[in-house]
């Protein structure tokens, strides 16, 4: 049985982070499937990994500062627009008097939504460090400035699992979720990355290449919601690996064609489409390109046969990890 899940709301309870007390907000990764379409409101799918994992620390300070890892100056920038935001929004007088500090970010720009979970802790933090219950859809897109395109990576920093988010016309800035399922612990996911990276596809660039895009057309979307709502969700609910990789192999594939006109085909290169047909040479039935790439997930049953694969690297690709489904959201504590 599938659930439909959302939290409109921070489900962080407030008394659980007393005023001037240090906590840390740990969150993991998201891998997208594809979209439903190449314009708004697109629509998606995809899941939450265990990691690669992003923390962020609050500790109370005298001012707002900002500690990133190798004093990255472009993350410094990020979080204090983030901190920005949150004063213009809640009407504050003054930012708040903590010191944000970055303790593990991820590579960004890989395909894992990391830059949606770092704004995500980060905007929460801020907000919890207030003292401010913010409404979810305000904090995604007015404070942290995410889920523009697809709000999977949002709705799996709160709750986890395999998401389907809705592309449904005169919505609010934010797509609702439609169905969330917990993916079973047991299965695991490796993430694949080159060994040289290719040209990066973020930020005004992403942008452009989504206005030239063709639409693709009505039977195209109803082809490709046809197997995430015949396919993809009932396997899954049913927990049959096999039918469920092969139709995440299916759907990743069919959505990446709505972007061959950027990317050159149903993947962001010849590298990529090369090592996925190497990956399903070898036996793997659930294999794809996570967002734009460069990360190549490919899906097991259980750690075993995860690990049986680790040798199919080549000259050009390598295994980051092996990761596990994360069906929870981000985790906040309080430090000592």
């Amino acid at each position: 049985m599938h659930a439909a899940h959302t939290t409109n709301t921070l489900s962080t309870d407030l008394a659980m982070i007393p005023p001037g007390r240090d906590f840390l907000v740990s969150t993991a990764a998201r891998l997208h499937f594809g979209l439903l379409d190449t314009a708004a409101p697109f629509g998606g799918v995809g899941m939450m990994l265990s990691g690669p994992k992003t923390e962020v620390m609050f500790q109370k300070s005298r001012r707002f500062e900002v500690a990133c890892p190798a004093n990255d100056e472009q993350c410094k920038e990020r979080v204090r627009a983030i901190a920005n935001r949150l004063q213009h929004v809640l009407g504050l007088s003054e930012l708040p008097q903590y010191k944000v500090t970055i303790l593990q970010r991820p590579e960004p720009h890989t395909g894992l939504g990391t830059g949606t979970q770092l704004a995500m802790a980060t905007a929460e933090g801020l907000a919890l460090s207030v003292g401010a219950g913010v409404e979810m859809e305000v904090l995604a897109s007015q404070i942290a400035g995410r889920g523009l395109r697809s709000a999977v990576g949002i709705h799996g920093y709160y709750c986890g699992g395999f998401i389907y988010e809705a592309s449904l016309h005169g919505q609010a800035s934010l797509n609702p979720v439609v169905t969330r399922i917990a993916v079973p612990s047991e299965w695991k996911i490796v993430i694949w990355r080159p060994r040289q990276l290719s040209a990066i596809v973020a930020g005004t660039e992403e942008v452009a290449k989504f206005a030239e895009l063709p639409r693709p057309t009505a039977q195209e979307r109803a082809s490709l919601r046809a197997i995430l709502l015949d396919q993809v969700i009932p396997s899954l609910q049913q927990n049959n690996f096999i039918a469920w990789a092969t139709s995440i192999t299916e759907y990743n594939r069919c959505s990446g064609m709505f972007f061959a006109a950027a990317q050159g085909g149903p993947y962001n290169g010849e590298s990529t489409d090369r090592f996925v047909r190497h990956l399903q040479t070898h036996g793997v039935v659930g294999a794809g390109q996570s967002s734009w790439g460069p990360s190549v997930f490919a899906l097991f049953d259980s750690d075993t046969a995860a690990r049986g694969t680790l040798d199919l690297a080549n000259d050009e690709w390598e295994p980051m990890a092996i990761y596990s489904p994360s069906n929870t959201g981000r985790l906040i504590k309080l430090l000592d």
